[in-house]
């Protein structure tokens, strides 16, 4: 018993003295890492500053090395940020690509961001990436330190001569934090009207609208600016007489020099790009100069007719020079190309048409009996055509070349009364 109690008495002062000494720093642990992902794992996260999610989703692509069709997933998950899809990648089409399209927009085709975007696949030690959106913001973020999420000005545009319509993501405030500057200098304004995150400026006088307007927004703690479009006058007398042409456009080429030529009116920098292949290497295994970046670059300046134009001398290549036109910070492809790689190329081609052309090529007439402009073009699928009930061509000919160019006159004797679609035609 007497060793007992003094145990018992000897245990409870190591407690009292343990929780009368003085405490050292204490010492935070490190939060368990999140668990890998057997599989490659994409993250999306998405906010909008309506907090409006119910009708929206993500449409997934499989873009390269090979272009796939699409699928719709939903959001299934809300966080702090907004909310969230987690795809196992392996369990779709887009198991084997590098690189994915991807689209926010509801189920009647209503988008957020107009344009494609693309997702370069990398993984991190989880085999997950991560990749943040941001309503009507087409930058694509891949780290939430990089997000923002302050107010925005989604568009600013004329609606007509004089009048602006500007939306943004929170209200603007008083008319006093709003103002507008042509090419640089600020602009007299007539009248701000009432209104919540759509604002509509009416500017004084007669508007200059050769020159660049942009809305500048003092929400408080930040300013934002944007450039006012003129997306509202497209159709408009004034623009057409402003900016109307009906030259020639595209490559014009020489043997001695290349004049590219881009109707390009509203924008600010326009860069030429020539490149000595119509693909980057992604999608081919050259890595020859001129294939991922271009060999040359040249500024792009407006000419008399309001158009922007480049000179080349010395292009005398056929089937070499490519090129694309850099329009304030995105790369496009020339609408006026004469010719691309592909039907689908990401780069036009510098054509000599002199040595392609058949011989007589610029006297031929067509038996059309109409002007050229008014012919009706129409994208055909072979299979579709061939294999169709109404076709009445031979079985062994559904889906081939052959199948495409049979009339009634190639058919067997007894369906010889049957009439194909190139007799139509």
């Amino acid at each position: 018993m007497k060793k007992l109690l003094l145990f018992t008495g000897l245990f409870g002062l190591v407690l009292l003295v343990g929780a009368c000494a003085p405490q050292g720093p204490t010492i935070a642990l490190d939060p368990p890492e999140a668990p890998a992902n057997d599989n490659p794992t994409l993250v999306v996260h998405y906010n909008r500053f309506d907090e409006e999610y119910g009708e929206w989703n993500l449409w997934l692509w499989p873009n390269e090395p090979v272009g796939l069709e699409g699928e719709a997933y939903m959001f299934t998950e809300e966080t702090d940020y907004g909310v969230m899809m987690r795809l196992d990648l392996t369990t779709t089409n887009m198991a084997d690509s590098t690189r994915i399209g991807i689209i926010v927009r509801t189920n009647n085709w209503d988008k957020d961001v107009a344009e494609d975007r693309f997702i370069d696949l990398t993984f991190d030690e989880n085999n997950e990436m991560h990749v943040y959106l941001v309503q009507a913001n087409s930058q694509i973020f891949y780290s939430l330190e990089t997000v923002d999420t302050t107010a925005q000005i989604f568009s600013a545009r004329f609606i007509n001569d004089n009048v602006i319509e500007v939306r943004t993501t929170s209200p603007a405030g008083d008319a006093s934090n709003i103002k507008i500057l042509a090419d640089g200098e600020e602009y007299p304004i007539d009248t701000v009207y009432p209104g919540g995150t759509i604002r509509r400026i009416q500017l004084e006088g007669d508007v200059d609208l050769s020159k660049r307007f942009t809305v500048e927004i003092n929400f408080g703690e930040y300013s934002k600016t944007k450039q006012v479009e003129l997306t509202g006058l497209y159709t408009s007398d004034r623009f057409n007489e402003l900016y109307a042409y009906d030259g020639d456009l595209g490559v014009i080429y020489t043997p001695t020099q290349t004049t590219f030529r881009l109707w390009a009116p509203v924008s600010d920098e326009v860069t030429l790009h020539l490149y000595t292949h119509g693909h980057p290497t992604r999608l081919q295994t050259d890595t020859a100069p001129g294939v991922d970046t271009p060999y040359d670059t040249i500024e792009m300046t407006p000419d008399w007719s309001r158009c922007i134009q480049a000179v080349v001398n010395g292009l005398t290549f056929f089937c070499t020079t490519y090129y694309t036109f850099d329009v304030n910070g995105h790369e496009v492809v020339d609408p006026y190309a004469y010719g691309v790689w592909t039907p689908n190329g990401l780069r036009g081609l510098v054509v000599d048409f002199s040595r392609t052309n058949p011989e007589g090529w610029d006297t031929q007439t067509t038996s059309l009996g109409r002007n050229l402009t008014d012919t009706i073009l129409y994208k055909l699928h072979v299979r579709d055509l061939t294999s169709h009930s109404s076709w009445n061509g031979l079985t062994t000919c559904v889906g081939t070349f052959l199948g495409l160019a049979t009339d009634r006159n190639n058919l067997p004797r007894c369906h010889q009364d049957l009439t194909t679609w190139s007799n139509w035609v």
